[in-house]
Formats: structure tokens, sequence, C-alpha cells
């Protein structure tokens, strides 16, 4: 099949047909494959990002019920320990008269209420409280808040109660709505329950209290899914039901039960099921601290209906992008060939003697003609574009070092933030801090301008930087420390303008104001390391970079900082173009102890 498709392909063809077929084949070839790979690796990431998205909203549900037991664990615990209850329950009854009683009662109650409050917070859902009191301790029972022992004694849940507690201690409870429900209360509600302890002697328990959560509560507050047709179950030991987002869709969690119990089933993680003819990704999740398990349904339609979708646009895009393909392929085939045969009528004439060269106003035709054409006019030309496109593209660099160097000139930024903090020292009657900031201001922008002229002094270039963070420290309260350590004969070295300041903004914006406190020293020092060289050294105190950092500054300081202003990268473009490739920057630090910038510029005859 190869040899015949090599064969069919070398018969004499029109040049035109063969462009079109190299060029189509491959590139239909091409695009299938890559949206092919594009789709799956995209439907991949959608389902992906999808159960992650349900994941993170179980993860809420699961947060928000377990918030709300730990916040109602607390509250009892809190109750059940308090001098009051723990006075009232143990106190001796002989001549427990009715006074006595009614007043314990008033205390108890006042005390209960202000610890636990019946309204649940953030909802108008209310809870009832019942309390079970040791039948040592009858006073108070009225069978509808208070109860003693004796009347929930036949209670499944109060033995279960009864019995942990006595195993090992555990004393606070839940109580599913089927267990509330077969009981002698008969309520449709989720209970919690705290043994109330004797703090002397702990194997007496003195009370048992259960707050009644009304069963719609934990139903709405696990319906809340971002998702349609979702559907989550709260359950507690023994697959007890304690909530569910959709009471009409209860058979399928006792289906997903046997699911559950299969010892293929990944807990925690996404299965795909199929309960009632109908395809789910199911995924339980024990909660911690409580025996209590979260189990979600999501109907796989809900998972492929967007990769459906997506398949169906990656469909209608490739069409239209292979006939792209085809419309491109025969324009540049029309191109080709309709130039070839240009040169060729161009070298018939040669023969005639007519020496005619190609129009240079098309100069598109002098790209890529072939033989000895190409070799004739197109050496001239190449070598003509490639010294304009060298030219252009050198005076394009400089005339963009340039514009960066006035964009740094005219910051709005900064200005507004000066024009700001001189307004409010205004508003304040601070005389002498608005003296400060204009003069610095004036001082800052003065230089930058400096005429018009690219180099200045030295010692101006460091009034610049010295105005600079005088402005700062107005701003920010005097945080940062400057030292300059520059040698005075130094002072009236020529050197480009707007060199330091953009390094001190650096230093100060990511080494000092990195740190936990605020502020820190900037420092800057000469060192005349070798004859006609000056080294330039700004330092600070700030957080400093890790060695693999810094690496990376150093090797990025070539790479121009587009979209970012008048950074670093900036300053060792506008060094390396004026001094050449040797005058450069360079970075040495360490976390936690500071950061060095090294400048290097040449020094000036008699310096």
């Amino acid at each position: 099949m190869k040899q015949k498709c090599f064969a069919w392909y070398k018969q004499p063809h029109r040049l035109k047909f063969k462009i079109l077929i190299s060029y189509l084949i491959p590139s239909v070839t091409l695009l299938c494959l890559l949206s092919v790979a594009t789709y799956f690796a995209s439907a991949r990431l959608m389902e992906k990002r999808l159960l992650q998205s349900a994941s993170d909203t179980i993860k809420q549900t699961e947060n928000s019920l377990q918030s709300f037991i730990n916040k109602y664990d607390a509250l009892t615990l809190s109750y059940s320990f308090s001098g009051s209850v723990q006075n009232l329950l143990g106190q001796d009854l002989t001549d427990y008269n009715i006074n006595r009683q009614k007043l314990d009662k008033l205390n108890f109650e006042s005390t209960l209420f202000s610890c636990i409050p019946t309204r649940i917070e953030n909802s108008n859902t209310v809870c009832d409280i019942r309390i079970y009191f040791n039948d040592t301790f009858p006073y108070f029972n009225n069978h509808t808040r208070y109860y003693n022992y004796r009347d929930a004694q036949d209670e499944e849940w109060f033995r279960k109660i009864m019995e942990g507690y006595k195993k090992d201690r555990t004393s606070f409870y839940l109580i599913t709505p089927a267990e509330n429900q077969a009981s002698s209360y008969g309520r449709d509600s989720f209970s919690l329950a705290r043994v109330i302890v004797d703090t002397s002697y702990y194997l007496n328990p003195l009370a048992v209290i259960v707050l009644d959560i009304p069963h719609s509560y934990l139903d709405s507050s696990v319906s809340n899914t971002n998702m349609d047709g979702v559907v989550n179950f709260v359950t507690a030991a023994d697959d007890n039901m304690i909530a569910c987002s959709d009471t009409g869709l209860l058979p399928l969690y006792e289906e997903s039960l046997a699911f559950a119990s299969s010892p293929d089933y990944r807990t925690a993680e996404w299965n795909k099921v199929t309960i009632q003819n109908v395809r789910y990704l199911m995924k339980t999740d024990p909660m911690k601290s409580y025996s209590i398990t979260l189990t979600t349904l999501i109907p796989y339609q809900n998972v492929v209906k967007d990769i459906t979708v997506l398949r169906n646009i990656m469909l209608v895009i490739g069409v239209t992008l292979v006939a792209a393909c085809f419309f491109f392929a025969n324009t540049t085939a029309d191109n080709i060939t309709g130039r070839l045969s240009h040169v060729n009528s161009k070298m018939r004439e040669v023969r005639t003697g007519k020496l005619t060269p190609l129009p240079q106003a098309r100069p598109k035709y002098a790209w890529d003609e072939i033989d000895e054409l190409m070799d004739t006019y197109n050496y001239m030309i190449g070598e003509m574009e490639i010294l304009i496109e060298t030219q252009y593209e050198n005076g394009k660099e400089i005339k963009n070092a340039e514009l960066r160097v006035l964009q740094a000139q005219i910051n709005p930024h900064f200005l507004y933030n000066t024009l700001d903090m001189i307004h409010w020292f205004a508003e304040e009657n601070m005389v002498t801090e608005i003296d400060t900031a204009v003069n610095s201001l004036a001082t800052f922008y003065r230089i930058s301008l400096s005429n018009g002229k690219e180099q200045i002094r030295l010692k101006d270039e460091l009034a610049q930087v010295e105005a600079y963070i005088r402005l700062q420290n107005l701003r920010f309260e005097n945080t940062i420390q400057y030292n300059c350590q520059i040698e005075q004969r130094f002072m009236n070295q020529p050197i480009i303008k707007m060199i330091l300041q953009p390094l001190v903004e650096n230093a100060i914006q990511h080494g000092l104001f990195e740190k936990d406190e605020l502020g820190g020293t900037i420092s800057i020092r000469s060192w005349h390391e070798e004859p006609q060289l000056l080294c330039l050294i700004i330092a600070d105190d700030g957080v400093g970079m890790s060695p693999e950092q810094l690496a990376l500054l150093n090797k990025n300081l070539q790479i121009p900082d587009e979209g970012h202003g008048y950074g670093i990268q900036n300053v060792n473009s506008r060094l390396q173009l004026y001094y050449g490739a040797d005058f450069h920057l360079y970075f040495e630090s360490r976390p936690g102890k500071g950061t060095e910038v090294f400048v290097r510029v040449p020094l000036s005859s008699g310096f």
C-alpha cells in the first residue's frame, strides 16, 4: 500500500496538485490527531474538575455538619460541668422543701438557656431540650421537658447511651430520627445527647441532656449542592438515616448500601455504580470524630453532558479547520506555482537576450525564488534585508530603552501616591512634612528629567535615591534606614540616569516590605575592584532569596521585562546597551539575611 502511494505520487501530476496534497495530508492528519488528543485531555480535565467541585461541596457539607455537632458538643459539655448544675444535682436532698425546689428549678433553667441557645444559628429553626434526671432526683419531672431515667429505661437509645458510658465513659451521643420515632418520644428529629456526670464520682451519671434538632433542618443543610440530580445521605452507625437531601429518593440509598459493602468499593473515592438502570458516581465519606457517614450520588449523565457538548464543538471546529486547511493549501499552491511560472517566463526572456529584472515593487517574489535567478536577485536583496533588519532592530531596541526611561521618569502611580500623601498632610496641617515631601518630589523629578541629558553625575543619582527614600519614609513612618558609603572621589563620575533608584525601589518592595516587621536598612557603597571599573553595591537586610530564586533571577536578567514597567531587567539592558556586554547587574542573597546587587560601570578618565 505504501509503495503504491509513493508510485502514485511520483506520477507526472501537475505541480500545484502535488503541493496541495503535500500540505493537505500532513495538516489534516496532524489536526485530527491534535483534536482527538485535545478532546480526550479536555474531557478528562472537565470530569476531574466537576468531581473536584462535587468533592469540595461534599467537604463543605461535612464541615458544616461537623461544626454544628461540635458546637453543641461543646455547649452541652460546658453546661454539664457548670458549677450550678453540679451543685444542684449533687446536693444533699434532706429536707428538700418546695421553696428550695422552685428556686433550684429557676436557677437550673436560667443556666440551661444561657448556656444552650434553642434557636439554631443563621436559621429560624428551634431545637427542643429534654433532660432525664437520675431516679434519685424526681423533683422536676413534668414529662414535657424533664423526665427521670425510669421514663426512658426501656428505650433502645437510652440503653445504648448508658451501656456506652459504663463501657468506655463516652458521654456524647447521636440519636437518629429512626430511633426517636421508635421511642416513646415519637418525634421526627435528630438528637444530640450528653451524659451529665458527677465530677466528684464519675461512675454516677447525674442526668442525660438531649437536644432535638428538627429533621427538616438537616435535610436542608445537605441539599445545598451546585449540581442537578445530586443526592446526599447522612447516616449514623448501623446505616440509620439521619438526613437526606431528597426524601423521594430514599430507595436509591437502600440499593446503594449493597455497593458500599462490596469488597471492590473504595471509600472516600468516586465509584461508578448502576442503580435502577441509571449510572451514578457514588462516594462515601466517613466524618471525623463522630460515627457519621455522608454518601453522595451524582448521575453520570451530569458529568458527560458537558463532555458531549465539547465533543460536538470539537467536531464543528475540526470540520471548519479542515476546510480552512484546504483553502490555505490551495492558496499557497497557487501562490507558489504562479510565482514559478513568472520566473520561468523571465528566464525564457533571458534566452532571447532580454534582461528584465524581477519587479521590485512586489518583494514577495524575491524571498523564495529557486535556481539561478534566486542566486542572482536574492543574494543582494537578502544581504540588504539582513543589514536593514539589523539596523532597524538595534534602533528599535535603543528607542524602546529610551521609552522605558521616559515612562519611569513620569511614573503616574508613584506620583499619585505621593500627591495623595501630601493631600493627607495638608488635611492634618502637617506643614513640615508637606515641605519635606514637596522638596523631595521636586528633587526626584528634576533629576529624572535632567534637561533631557542621558548621563548625570553619580552624586545627582544618589540625591534622587535619597529623595525617593525620604518620600517612602514619610509614607511608611520612617521604617527605612539609609546608609551611603560612596567615596567622595567618585561623586562626579558620570553615570546613565535612573539606574540606582529602580534597584532601591525593588529592594524596598521585595526585600524590606516582605519581612514580618515592615522596614529595614538600605545601604549603597562603592568598590573600585579593577582599573577603569567602578562597582556600586546596593544592599538590604530584607527577606533574601533561596539559592533557586537567586539563580533564576540572575539567569532572567537577560530577558526583557515586558509589561512590568521599569524593572531590573530594563536597568540591566540599558547598562549593556550603553557600556557593553561586560557591564551588567549581578545579585547575591541569603534567605533571612538580605540581598546585594552589584552594578558595574566604567570609570571615566581621571578617576
